[in-house]
Order: C-alpha cells, then sequence, then structure tokens
C-alpha cells in the first residue's frame, strides 16, 4: 500500500485566504498622497533655524555628562542648544505676541520660566523637562487688572512680580510656583524720588539709584516687614564722580553671586587664574555678556567653556585655548528690511545694457562705447572658459558662483534691528559678508537698491538711511550689494521725515532717492540732482502727517534759487482713524495682457493705473467697536476710484497691491475668523488708451469687481505675490501662517469673479471654479512642506532670467528659500531628459542628410549620361 497524501488542514486554507483579503482590501483603505522624494529634499531650497538675540542663559549638565546651554530670548524663545556644536536641541516660542519672558531657571530636572502678558495682566509659571522638552507643568496667576509688570524672578517656591515706580518705591508681589496663589505683596521705598534699576542675585535684591548715585538692597526671600538699606558708592570704593552705567552680577571663588556696578574706570581687580586672548575675524561690535562653565579634567585640570554675546547679536563659544567652537548669527531673527539683489549678467542682458541705454546722443562717442562693449564681452567670453577648464574651479565648486545663465543666483540684502547687514546666498544660505553698524533700534530706516549688477560696466550699489545712536543725527551708508564693500559714509544734512526711490535713472544709471524733511528736499546722491530736475514737473510724492493722519499728494518743483521744494494738491482727511496700511504698485512690474477674454469671447480691459494706492485706516466708532476703511486713491490727483467699510475686524493687515487688482486680510471679530477680500478693476468692453497712462486726462469711472472669502488659516502673517521678468506667468499669492506653513494659492482662486455655483456651463469663465465662500487650501499648496518656518514676519519674491521661475524667501524667526514656478516650468527641460538620444537622433540625421544628398548625386549623374 503506497503512502497515503497528507491533505493540509482546512482552518490553515481559511487563514490564508482571510490574509489575503485583508491586504487586499487594506490597499482601498490606503488613501493616495503626494511626497518628496528623498532626493528632492533642500535641492532647490534651504532653511536656517535660529531662536533670537539671548537674553540670560545657564549651563546644564546632562545625566550622561554632556553640556547644554540653555537660554531665552527677546524672541519670546526657550531653547536648549550643544554647547559642543552650537545646534538646537529643542526650541519653545510663546505663541502670543504680548508674552514676554521674565526669568529662567534650570534645576537638575526641571527648566522653569517665567512670562508675563502685557494686554491681559497675567503671569504664566511653565516649566519643561531638560533632555525631552516635555512641558511637566503650567499655571497661570492674574493679577489685578492694569499692573505693569517690570521684572520678575523665580526664588525657592515663589515668584517675585516686581513693579518699579517713577518716584523711587517697588512694589513686591509673590506669588506660589505651584498654584500661582498670591502669598503677600510688599512695597520697599527708597526714597530717591528717581526711578530705580534692579537686579537680583541668588540671595539679595539690589536697586541703583543713577541720578544720586546709591545702591539700595534687601535680602531674599522678601519677607513682610522688608526694607531697603542704602549704602553710597563712594562708600564701597567708587569714586564720586563715577557715573554707573548697570548692575551685574560676577560670580565669586566661593561660589556665591556678588554685585558689581560697571563704571567708566575700574579700581578693584581679583587675581588671575587663567588667562587668553580672541581676537575675532570682523567686526562684531562691543561685548555684551558672557557665559562660562568650568569643570575639573581627569587630571585634575580646569577646563572651561565660554559663550559670548556681542552688540550686533552673535553668539561665540570659546575653548580655554581661545578657539572658535561656534558660531550662531541670531540677528538673522529679527530682520527689518531686505531685498534680493542680482548677482551679475547673462549673455542676452549684456547685449541690451551695453551702451545703448546711455542718453549720449554723440555719434564717435556711441560708436567708441559699442566697440569698448564687444571687446569687454569678448574677453569676459574668453576668461569664462579658461574659469571652466581649470581644474581647481570644478573641484572646489567655485565656478558655480560664476555661472548663473538663468539669473537665479541671488544675494540676500538683509538688515537687522540688531545693527547687523548680511549678505546671503539664496542657494544654500550662506553668509557672504556682513556689516556692523549703530542704529537706533525702533527706529524707522529705510533701504534702497539705487543700481543693479545688470548694468554692464558699473558695480551695483544699495543705500540705507538710519539715525546713528551715538550722534543722533541721519546718516547714509553705500555699499555694494555683492560684496559687502562700504562705497561710502556720510550725514545727512537734515532729519528725515521720509525718503522715496525714483523711478528714472541719471547717465550712470543710478536711480536718485528724494530725502524728504519739513522744509527741505535733498537728492541722494547730490550728483543726480540734474535727472531729478529733468523731471520735476513730472514726478509727484504722497506723504502722510503723523500727527493728523491725513494723505497729502505733492507735487516736486524747482524754486528760482535752483532748490526743489514740494507743493500740497491735494489731501485726503482721516478724521478719528489712523492710516495702517499704504500700499502703491511696484515700479519694476510689467502687465503683459491688458485684457481678458470673456466667456462669449468679448474682451474685458484691465483698469491698469500705475499710481493707484490701497489705503486701509483703521478707527473706533460709538459702540467701543474697531472698523477699517479701505481706499484706492489716485496718487497723483487724489480722486477716489473705490472704498469700502468692514465693521467689527481687527488686524494684523496684509495687502497685496498689483496690476489691477489687490487682495487684502483682516481678521472678523464678529465670526472669529480671518477673511480675505479680492478686488479687480476693469475699464469695460472698450480700451481707452493702449499706449499711454494719464492720471491728469483719466476720467473713466472704473468698474470694481469684489468678492470677500473665509480663509481657513485663522492667523496670517504676511502676504505676497509672485513676480517674473515680462509678467507672462500666472499670478499666485504667497500667504504665511502663524503655524509657519508657506501657502502658494492661484490666482484663480482669489478671482472676484468667480461664478455662482447655479451658473449654466456656457455661461462660465474658462479656468475660474465656482466660488465659495470658504477657500479651502489642500496640503499640495504648502510648498515648505515639513520646514515649518517659525514665527513668519514677510516674504519677498524676486524675478528670474526664467519666465517660469521667481525666487522666494520668508523671514522671521526662521529663514526659508525656494523657488516657485506659477505656470509649471513650460520653458525648461525635465531633470530626466535623455540629452544623448536626442543628441545621437540629431548626429544621425545630419549623417543622413550627407549621404543622402551623395546617393542623390550620383543617381542624377548616372541618369545624366544615358
Amino acid at each position: 500500500m503506497g503512502p497515503v497524501p497528507v491533505r493540509p488542514p482546512t482552518g490553515g486554507r481559511v487563514a490564508l485566504w482571510v490574509c489575503l483579503g485583508l491586504v487586499w482590501s487594506g490597499g482601498w483603505l490606503i488613501a493616495p498622497t503626494g511626497a518628496l522624494f528623498e532626493d528632492q529634499v533642500f535641492k532647490f531650497d534651504w532653511s536656517r533655524s535660529l531662536v533670537g538675540v539671548p537674553l540670560a542663559g545657564q549651563f546644564w549638565d546632562t545625566p550622561r555628562g554632556q553640556s547644554n546651554f540653555i537660554l531665552r530670548t527677546k524672541n519670546r524663545v526657550l531653547a536648549s542648544l550643544d554647547s559642543d556644536s552650537g545646534k538646537i536641541l529643542w526650541r519653545h516660542v510663546l505663541d502670543d505676541d504680548a508674552d514676554e519672558l521674565l526669568d529662567l531657571r534650570t534645576t537638575p530636572k526641571l527648566v522653569q520660566a517665567v512670562s508675563w502678558h502685557r494686554e491681559s495682566a497675567f503671569l504664566t509659571f511653565r516649566a519643561w523637562h531638560p533632555t525631552t522638552a516635555a512641558l511637566k507643568q503650567e499655571t497661570t496667576a492674574p493679577l489685578p487688572p492694569g499692573t505693569r509688570v517690570d521684572l520678575a524672578f523665580i526664588h525657592e517656591d515663589e515668584v517675585n512680580a516686581l513693579t518699579l515706580a517713577d518716584s523711587g518705591s517697588v512694589t513686591v508681589q509673590v506669588l506660589n510656583w505651584r498654584h500661582g496663589s498670591p502669598v503677600r505683596t510688599v512695597t520697599l521705598t527708597s526714597g530717591s524720588g528717581q526711578p530705580l534699576r534692579c537686579i537680583r542675585t541668588p540671595d539679595v535684591l539690589v536697586c541703583l539709584s543713577v541720578s544720586s548715585a546709591m545702591l539700595y538692597y534687601t535680602p531674599l526671600p522678601i519677607s513682610p516687614k522688608a526694607a531697603f538699606t542704602a549704602v553710597a558708592l563712594d562708600k564701597i570704593g567708587l569714586p564720586v564722580g563715577a557715573r554707573p552705567l548697570a548692575l551685574q552680577t560676577v560670580p565669586g571663588s566661593s561660589g556665591l553671586a556678588q554685585i558689581a556696578v560697571k563704571v567708566t574706570k575700574l579700581r578693584d581687580f581679583t587675581q588671575n587664574v587663567h588667562e587668553m586672548s580672541f581676537q575675532f575675524s570682523q567686526d562684531v561690535g562691543r561685548l555684551v555678556q558672557a557665559w562660562g562653565a568650568c569643570e575639573e579634567d581627569e587630571r585634575g585640570s580646569a577646563i572651561f567653556q565660554l559663550v559670548l554675546l556681542t552688540s550686533d547679536g552673535s553668539l561665540t563659544s570659546l575653548t580655554p585655548l581661545g578657539n572658535q567652537m561656534w558660531t550662531r548669527e541670531e540677528a538673522l531673527a529679527s530682520i527689518d528690511k531686505v531685498e534680493l539683489v542680482a548677482t551679475g549678467l547673462d549673455s542676452g542682458s549684456m547685449e541690451d545694457e551695453g551702451p545703448f541705454q546711455n542718453e549720449a546722443t554723440d555719434l564717435v562717442q556711441q560708436f567708441a562705447k559699442r566697440i569698448r562693449h564687444h571687446l569687454a564681452l569678448i574677453q569676459s567670453t574668453i576668461s569664462h572658459f579658461l574659469e571652466l577648464n581649470d581644474w581647481r574651479n570644478v573641484f572646489s565648486g567655485n565656478q558655480d558662483k560664476q555661472l548663473d545663465d538663468f539669473g537665479i543666483r541671488k544675494v540676500i540684502l538683509a538688515v537687522c534691528d540688531e545693527g547687523k547687514i548680511f549678505g546671503l546666498d539664496n542657494k544654500n544660505g550662506e553668509v557672504l559678508w556682513n556689516v556692523v553698524y549703530p542704529n537706533v533700534v525702533g527706529e524707522k530706516s529705510y533701504l534702497f537698491i539705487q543700481r543693479t549688477a545688470m548694468h554692464f560696466g558699473t558695480e551695483p550699489m544699495a543705500s540705507l538711511i538710519f539715525r546713528n545712536r551715538y550722534s543722533q543725527k541721519f546718516q547714509l551708508l553705500t555699499l555694494d550689494p555683492l560684496s559687502g564693500a562700504i562705497l561710502s559714509w556720510e550725514d545727512l544734512k537734515h532729519p528725515v521725515d521720509q525718503a522715496v526711490l525714483l523711478h528714472q535713472h541719471d547717465d550712470k544709471f543710478i536711480r536718485p532717492v528724494l530725502v524728504i524733511s519739513k522744509n527741505q528736499v535733498d537728492v541722494v546722491p547730490s550728483s543726480a540732482k540734474a535727472s531729478v530736475i529733468k523731471y520735476a514737473e513730472k514726478t509727484f510724492i504722497a506723504t502722510k502727517d503723523p500727527q493728523t493722519n491725513d494723505i497729502q499728494g505733492q507735487k516736486l518743483l524747482v524754486n528760482p534759487n535752483g532748490f526743489l521744494v514740494l507743493r500740497p494738491i491735494w489731501s485726503l482727511a482721516n478724521p478719528g482713524t489712523e492710516v495702517r496700511k499704504f500700499v502703491g504698485k511696484s515700479t519694476e512690474e510689467d502687465v503683459h495682457s491688458q485684457g481678458r477674454v470673456m466667456a462669449d469671447r468679448s474682451v474685458l480691459f484691465k483698469y491698469v493705473n500705475p499710481n493707484l494706492a490701497l489705503i486701509i485706516s483703521e478707527g473706533t466708532d460709538a459702540a467701543g467697536k474697531l472698523f477699517i476703511n479701505v481706499y484706492l486713491v489716485d496718487m497723483v490727483t487724489g480722486r477716489l476710484i473705490f472704498s469700502a467699510n468692514h465693521k467689527r475686524v481687527t488686524g494684523p493687515y496684509h495687502v497685496v497691491h498689483s496690476e489691477n487688482w489687490a487682495v487684502y486680510t483682516y481678521y472678523n471679530e464678529k465670526s472669529r475668523r480671518a477673511e480675505l477680500t479680492s478686488l479687480e478693476l476693469f475699464e469695460g468692453n472698450e480700451q481707452t488708451n493702449a499706449t499711454v497712462f494719464s492720471s491728469v486726462s483719466d476720467v473713466i469711472s472704473p468698474l470694481v469687481e469684489r468678492q470677500a472669502f473665509i480663509l481657513g488659516p485663522s492667523h496670517i502673517s504676511a502676504l505676497r505675490d509672485t513676480r517674473t521678468e515680462k509678467g507672462i506667468t500666472t499670478k499666485h499669492i504667497l500667504m504665511a501662517t502663524k503655524t509657519g506653513l508657506v501657502y502658494d494659492i492661484p490666482r484663480q482662486f482669489l478671482d472676484p469673479r468667480r461664478p455662482n455655483m447655479n451658473t449654466p456651463p456656457e455661461m462660465r469663465e474658462p479656468g475660474i471654479p465656482p466660488y465659495i465662500p470658504e477657500l479651502q487650501l489642500p496640503q499640495e499648496m504648502i510648498i515648505n512642506y515639513n520646514q515649518t518656518v517659525g514665527v513668519p514676519r514677510g516674504i519677498i519674491t524676486a524675478p528670474t532670467g526664467l519666465e517660469s521661475t521667481s525666487v522666494v524667501f520668508v523671514y522671521g524667526l526662521d529663514l526659508y528659500c525656494t523657488r516657485v514656478a506659477p505656470s509649471k516650468g513650460f520653458d525648461l527641460l525635465k531633470d530626466d531628459f535623455d540629452y544623448y538620444v536626442i543628441a545621437s537622433v540629431l548626429l544621425a540625421l545630419i549623417m543622413a542628410s550627407f549621404i543622402t544628398k551623395r546617393l542623390s548625386q550620383r543617381k542624377a549623374l548616372k541618369q545624366a549620361w544615358k
């Protein structure tokens, strides 16, 4: 009897089919997703994470023996840095702009912080784990309405909130750390009659009176019967005429913190245990603060690490030998003004910007300039090929800095609040150069690009107008934005109320700047005054009165003495309101299409007024509710084109004004949501003038289409439109949210002519979706994928040599730079384009043409002999 085959058990067969069924059904449950390939991340973009300029910091040793540097900054950030590399280990940003970090304390198991909300008058106590950054505690302690907190610190299990009065008294409110409940309130009186400056040490609260040169202190914790003990500065060994500047805690050799008073001259010195010298490679300003960590190695020798903070906002870590471990440019977290500057020329632009842009009419001079221009082109071409053949440039990557045939490479010119100017490479974020200047923090400054690198034979020129913190005079700093070389640095003759960059340029391709004061108009540079006088009759300037908030239109004139003056010609009154936004159109914008094709094949012509400006003024009604008025005003004649009113709305307000349309955002307090309003202006079916526009002769009442949309993100941080070289590419709107996302929204989504859902298909315009109040923004519109930008404050865009591509730079607490193609890359070849196949096919066709030509000639010769 042969072997009996064994049949597998039925249960196993059923289990197999069940598994296959689950796999098959699971495939349907997986939603389709979009993602980036790993090799595409940071291929065309880059990001930089920052923490801001530190206010206080402490070293904290991990259980594994590593050392971290924990700090709080001016940008409402609490962060931990790796002390060896300077990289961010974790970071917490306070969400509300009204929050302010007042104190930081580290314990072996917790990082404790106290923050103060200025508008709502309450303190918040938080505690995080030092390694994992997990939130362990959050307690809110409300204070009486109208309370101001100037200083707060943690002592043992209590939080001391100090209010400094102008009379010289200090009110201390002591709160429980865990529950936030009030413990006691103590008032300390100095009797100086002058405001005090206070600082605390681990055991003492010390206050200083600058005017009376007195020092007041009281021990901690502050008891209900605490009082100040007064000490004259001359009694502690300071000269009577010395002027104290500040108080600072200095750790002593016993481990206890002692008090040091900074004066103009130092009298007392301690013995130097270790001394080293370090020289910065560039100007960083003065030393502001220093933190140190000391320990002993295996042999018992003292080792330490220093972290230095300088006035330009940079953090530098040093070793005992004076070597630089790492540097962080934290001033980049407070960018105030920014411009994108092209790095150079391509061959086509060099031909256009040669001798043909000069206004000289002499024939011999034009011929000589043309010959010199072509010789320079030949020389630059030869040097370019020599650089390509140099193997050192190929392997070092230097050739990439010279090759910019498509105009994509830009220099990001950033002016920071900390008094530092940076030149960044938009390809990788590398700091190319930086310049320190003594600005007044919070004072308005002006940044202009007076000459770009697109003019052959000239160097680019950027100008910065600011107030010097030492002399309190307005100064003009002119530099090369590509190299950072300072071209000039001079004082201005008069105070600056407003500065305006004019449209035209002089014979050196410099666009002049009008510096306007109360009774004077100056031209920068002065050599361009002749070109300004030439176009003075066609120059109109709109200014805002800071006292009355009225908008005034003025015309530039030349008086009999040859001086430039402004003559008022119109005004726009804003009674009871304050101007929040005043946005005109970009002078470098090109409008490609003058009309719009409708569904019935007719043309609706755009109302393109280059002198149009959008104004948003904010006020309060009789019920105490906020409202805004929106105006479209012609800046030449003062003509009011459009006006609208929005009730119960508040800021922040963001505006984009381009071509014949404008969009602006606001927060609707009644509906608790962010909204966007879109405006578009048209002339009608007939165009009045297709060549030249004049505001003086403009009598058209344009048709204004408008529509409002509800935005998904509730807090909008920045708004900007894309820019291209010729204006052919479709416009997109770039919107940054408070959560750090940057959306790329097509202009069609915000079109005010979006039809109703009930509109028949034959009556709808092609390419415009139906109107839905809620503006749905899919995840595919987020251009920064998972590279969240912390606290974005602004977006700037610039065109490239490719019509399809626009460079985008987002700045805030973090930096992010990328490029977008609103109409896709219609003028670019794909990355997987097969050059070899195309080249081989072309070569084969060329060879076949020669062969067939030869064969046809032989055939014709044979037929001729027959």
